[in-house]
């Protein structure tokens, strides 16, 4: 071209331009003409016109590259000037006219593997020993970089570009792999409607993913400096093959991020599919206007035993935003009774506060307390209506408080197995796994946004609205994933966690059993400033309110097996609650707010779906991890972590999967 700024427009439509542009000027430009070459000759290429214009039209191009090192005709002074400073070679830009002519002599469909070899040599490679002299590279280094470097990205262009290839009627799938896989027809429109269409993208995408290593391994061994820009392109390129193959993660809830931090700071390449237009789940922040402010969606406590879920925090570094008392202490109000009380544990197992009236159940006795040894080994189908006595000050006050708020069900109706591990877990524990914590700056900024931010940085891809659609289904393993607007081919060693809710699994995975039962959850949140030494928690009895929970700037509460509340009217329950709210913290029952209900501004969040219902028949209905597909596994707080629906338990199911998706690695 002869100005340079032609050339860089043309190039800035590229894949490559971000890599092409960090070089400096001479190189730079350089650069810039090569790609405009190679896409005016790819132009001619893929024309619709007439075969015989195009050969024409090539044979014209072989003139001009000729006269380049004979004399520059004045329409290429700026690629002479490439030549003449890089010492490009004349034949590898034949190379790259000859590769083209093969798509003009007549269409490629299923070429045999020797074929594709050198389709790629002249159409990739070419242009990679053109592209190493630009860099400064090393001869022998950066003709075995542009031999794989090459390979790869034309391999991942030929992935990615099935569908488009096809509508021009080419098919660069090689024969041998179509064969392998049961086809016999090299039609596009019929090979790529093909049922076992999977398995000859798989076997290209493997061969791709190694050229990228073989390529990654030179230029960590040359100088960072002349690798700068084919590491960039490399880099961009190996992405949307990460993308093509989805080697990843359905859902972007806390289960589906768990299993994507683990497997990323193992080095795994991972993707996360969400289908709505933000990661969390039932576990996110947003702007909410009816209260001008953010909130949370929910109200979510965690306890300092919660192993997984704080070394999830740890892991993103998050670990500061929690807060709560230095130890375990969790006060209470009684609105029958007018009575206010702390619990305070012990750090050790063995339960000593229970001798001291001063820091056990107002009400009860020591010996009330061995009750609850039944729960900690009861039988596998029993509700805990059939183990304990459900009556009494230390039920009332203790433990229906404490299951509700865990199993989010009426505790009589619930699993005894789900409580055992609750209880196994806090109180028989010691008040070192008991000490309350709540995300200070909320749930999006402590567990959601740090979480996206690390996997951002270990090169994860996060595809928010891409909802998959549909799975498709072989023997042993699933070979491909519908997103509707795509199909995604899943390579030998590629793996699937689908980590979305119970019933968004059941309708992807055939004969999947899964909870079919569910119980609400109802949120409060209003806007105003808590009084000066309102606890961060504070347990509720004998109220509609259950907890509430202090922010800057808000009172929060949090209704359990709220399922007889989701039909009541809006401001009605804004206003009972309220008056509960206003009774404990000793706020004003009605404020000079300018709003008609004398309230502070308001939101109810209903989650009729917050929880599966933990009853043992529906317990048993969770499915474990693995799945009668190797390649698929699953996760999500539904499945079988031995805990209710909570953040702990969605978070162990990631960690498990990831796990498992380990162990499958040869």
């Amino acid at each position: 071209m002869n100005k340079p700024e032609q050339a860089a427009r043309v190039a800035s439509g590229s894949s490559f331009y971000a890599g092409m542009r960090i070089l400096p000027r001479a190189q730079r430009e350089a650069m810039y003409e090569i790609y405009g070459f190679c896409r005016a000759v790819d132009d001619i290429a893929d024309d619709p016109g007439p075969r015989e214009g195009r050969r024409k039209a090539l044979q014209q191009w072989r003139g001009e590259i000729d006269r380049l090192y004979d004399g520059p005709p004045p329409n290429l002074i700026g690629l002479a000037r490439a030549v003449t400073v890089f010492h490009l070679r004349r034949e590898d830009f034949m190379a790259v006219i000859d590769g083209m002519e093969m798509d003009v002599v007549s269409d490629i469909r299923a070429p045999d593997r020797a074929t594709l070899d050198l389709y790629c040599d002249r159409v990739a490679c070419a242009v990679g020993r053109l592209s190493v002299r630009v860099f400064g590279m090393e001869e022998e280094a950066g003709i075995a970089l542009a031999h794989h470097l090459g390979r790869a990205l034309q391999l991942t262009n030929i992935l990615r570009d099935l569908d488009e290839d096809a509508a021009m009627g080419r098919l660069y799938l090689p024969r041998e792999e179509l064969q392998a896989a049961g086809i016999t027809s090299t039609d596009p429109a019929v090979v790529l409607t093909h049922p076992a269409i999977a398995r000859p993208c798989a076997a290209l995408a493997a061969l791709a993913r190694d050229a990228f290593e073989q390529a990654r391994a030179i230029m960590a061994k040359s100088p960072r400096r002349v690798v700068r820009a084919p590491r960039i392109m490399g880099e961009a390129y190996r992405l949307i093959l990460t993308a093509l193959l989805a080697r990843g993660i359905i859902g972007a809830g806390l289960a589906g991020l768990s299993a994507a931090l683990k497997l990323s700071a193992r080095g795994e390449d991972v993707i996360v599919h969400e289908a709505t237009a933000f990661a969390g789940g039932r576990c996110r922040s947003y702007h909410d206007a009816s209260v001008g402010m953010v909130i949370d969606n929910g109200n979510h406590l965690l306890l300092s035993g919660n192993r997984a879920a704080l070394d999830y925090l740890r892991d993103i570094g998050a670990g500061e935003h929690l807060i709560g008392p230095p130890a375990a202490e969790f006060p209470f109000t009684d609105l029958a009774s007018g009575e206010n009380w702390t619990l305070r544990f012990n750090n050790g197992r063995l339960p000593f506060w229970i001798f001291d009236p001063g820091r056990r159940v107002p009400g009860t006795r020591a010996l009330d307390y061995l009750t609850l040894a039944r729960l900690l080994r009861p039988p596998p189908d029993k509700t805990v209506g059939e183990v304990i006595a459900c009556d009494g000050p230390l039920y009332w006050r203790l433990v229906e408080p404490l299951l509700l708020a865990a199993l989010n069900i009426d505790p009589p109706q619930g699993s005894a197995r789900l409580a055992s591990a609750v209880i196994r877990e806090t109180l028989a524990a010691g008040g070192r796994a008991c000490r309350p914590l709540i995300a200070r700056d909320g749930l999006g900024p402590t567990l959601i946004e740090p979480a996206l931010a690390c996997l951002r940085q270990r090169g994860a891809q996060i595809r928010l609205e891409h909802q998959l659609r549909a799975i498709r289904f072989g023997t042993r393993r699933i070979d491909a994933l519908d997103f509707g607007s795509e199909t995604i081919a899943l390579a030998d060693a590629d793996a699937v966690i689908l980590a979305v809710p119970s019933y968004a699994a059941a309708s992807l995975v055939r004969g999947l059993d899964v909870p079919t039962e569910f119980r609400a959850i109802v949120n409060a949140h209003f806007r105003i400033e808590p009084p000066v030494g309102q606890p961060p928690i504070l347990g509720v009895i004998n109220g509609t309110v259950e907890w509430i929970f202090a922010f800057p700037g808000r009172l929060s509460v949090t209704i359990s097996a709220g399922d007889r509340l989701v039909d009541t009217p809006r401001e009605e329950l804004a206003k009972t609650i309220w008056a509960e709210v206003a009774r404990v913290t000793g706020l004003p029952a009605v404020l000079p707010t300018g709003l008609p209900t004398g309230l502070p501004p308001w939101q109810i969040v209903r989650e009729r779906r917050a929880t599966f219902a933990a009853t043992p028949a529906q317990d048993a209905k969770r499915p474990g991890t693995a799945t009668a597909w190797r390649n698929l596994v699953l996760a999500g707080d539904w499945t079988q972590t031995g805990l209710p629906a909570t953040i702990e338990g969605a978070i162990r199911s990631g960690n498990r999967a990831a796990q498992l998706i380990r162990d499958m690695r040869p």
